[in-house]
């Protein structure tokens, strides 16, 4: 077989190390790491990991804050051919023990966020946990170089990545190696990335999309900036200090760099290119800020942990479709089924399937039904449409539709309804269990800053009387200083029915 054939993403961090090893691969903080230092220290990684048993298929798992090591783990990964599993950081004892179960890892890297619940856990081996300044440690001790095979065939597992669990539990979706590059190839068309990027690695590496993005632009040459907290500040800072040239945010922070931009009225920097978010819906009034502030840089995309990049909105698509999430991405196929009403939507829409060569394969557990039919088609969960000019709107997912009482009521449609009011800035409405009515709406809200909490629902519950049927209304609504999300910007359902019921029977 031609091994050289089977390229990873460590494939073109060794090509930049060889080639230019003193060019800026990450600067992190205060620190500036060369291609060929990240190369020596991916070398480290692997033979740390090769002394704890790791080999081609092994699972090494990390839960870290975005840095240098969360790039150099799964660089390291791909060294030995092993799969490289991303543990969100914001996971308690009781939900890490059931990701860890699933996990089955060789080896375990996490940080400080995760190091009380890793200690309240009952992991059986210790060995396999090894905390970030332990593992730092070690990779100053490794000194032998070793034989670093890669991988062999392009269809081996590579990532075991998990979903956002914004309805419950996550999911681990494992995802072969082929897949990951084929996603990260595409890169240069659609989004431009090249050798001279800036990227500002934001969205947490954890996610999919932030660790695709992230290897793409180590892969391509590109420096890396990887930002363990989003700060609005800092991000200005990076913009006009450092000419970033790319960087993918979520719309909670695309609303934090409009709300504490410390220059309003200057334009943003010429170097910044490429903007991208994707995660959740960005409210009508934040896309037009944000594309006045930012005039043709614009990308918005939508995809999953199953099916990563389904379709990509491009800046000069902007202002004429603010509603979609664009026209399907590059090598993906979509077609929206079974098509039908919901309540006060003016389109019918359907079941949204895609054939995507960036998908999972399985997932990481015994148990759970694969949405995947034999011809390749995955079912997203989701349910849209797409227009006259083939762009998708996505309405929600299925489940956004409750029946209480018998009647259907789209929680999307009362969420837009409650954003619309000028003393909230942030909502999300869920669908709760009621013993007379099987299911009613309940709402969380972030009240704009100098707005009292109770004042805010208050003008909430006036609004929806005016604007929403009576078996609309949300039967609740809670004001809250932050509304919960995972990783990838999604509101977390769970977190936010519990929110709810704190909020009723306080």
């Amino acid at each position: 077989m031609n091994r050289a054939a089977v390229l990873s993403p460590l494939s073109g961090v060794q090509y930049w190390a060889r080639s230019d090893p003193t060019r800026i691969a990450v600067v992190d903080g205060a620190t500036r790491t060369t291609y060929g230092e990240l190369f020596a220290r991916v070398e480290a990684a692997a033979g740390f990991f090769a002394e704890r048993g790791v080999i081609a298929g092994s699972v090494v798992g990390m839960s870290l804050r975005n840095a240098l090591d969360a790039m150099v783990i799964p660089l390291a990964a791909a060294a030995l051919g092993a799969q490289i599993s991303p543990v969100n950081f914001r996971l308690k004892a009781r939900e890490l023990r059931a990701v860890i179960e699933d996990l089955d890892a060789a080896v375990f890297v996490y940080g400080e966020d995760v190091a009380d619940a890793v200690s309240a856990c009952d992991l059986g081996d210790r060995n396999a946990f090894v905390p970030l300044p332990e593992f730092d440690r070690a990779l100053h001790a490794v000194r032998a170089k070793r034989e670093l095979p890669g991988f062999h065939r392009s269809q081996q597992p590579y990532t075991l990545m998990w979903t956002s669990g914004t309805r419950g539990m996550p999911k681990p979706c494992r995802g072969s190696l082929a897949a990951r590059m084929n996603w990260i190839m595409t890169l240069p068309l659609v989004y431009g990335v090249h050798q001279d990027d800036r990227y500002v690695a934001a969205l947490p590496i954890v996610h999919s999309a932030g660790m695709t993005f992230a290897l793409a632009h180590l892969f391509f040459g590109a420096c890396v900036y990887p930002l363990p907290h989003f700060r609005a500040g800092e991000m200005w800072r990076l913009l006009r200090e450092e000419s970033v040239t790319s960087a993918m945010l979520v719309p909670t922070m695309l609303q934090m760099l409009i709300e504490e931009d410390p220059a309003p009225k200057s334009p943003a920097p010429d170097s910044l290119r490429t903007l991208i978010t994707a995660g959740s819906r960005i409210r009508p009034k934040l896309h037009g800020e944000i594309v006045r502030r930012f005039p043709g840089r614009l990308f918005t995309y939508y995809g999953s942990t199953e099916s990563p990049s389904m379709t990509v909105l491009r800046p000069q698509e902007q202002e004429a479709h603010p509603e979609s999430v664009g026209r399907p991405y590059f090598g993906v196929e979509l077609q929206v089924r079974g098509m039908r009403t919901v309540p006060d939507y003016g389109v019918p829409v359907g079941d949204i399937f895609a054939r995507n060569p960036f998908a999972m394969d399985e997932y990481g557990v015994e148990g759970i039904t694969v949405p995947i039919s034999p011809e390749g088609w995955i079912e997203t969960g989701d349910i849209g449409y797409f227009d006259g000019d083939g762009f998708l709107h996505v309405f929600g997912r299925a489940s956004d539709v409750i029946i209480s009482g018998g009647l259907n009521v789209s929680l999307p449609e009362v969420e837009r309804i409650i954003a619309t009011h000028p003393l909230v800035r942030d909502a999300a409405v869920v669908g709760i269990e009621d013993e007379r009515w099987g299911d009613v709406p309940a709402a969380v809200i972030v009240a704009v800053d100098g707005t009292r909490g109770e004042d805010a629902v208050a003008a909430v519950e006036a609004h929806c009387r005016e604007q929403l049927a009576g078996y609309k209304r949300p039967r609740a609504i809670v004001a809250v200083a932050e509304i919960p999300r995972t990783a990838a910007g999604k509101a977390a359902v769970a977190d936010i029915k519990a929110l709810v019921e704190t909020g009723v029977s306080g």
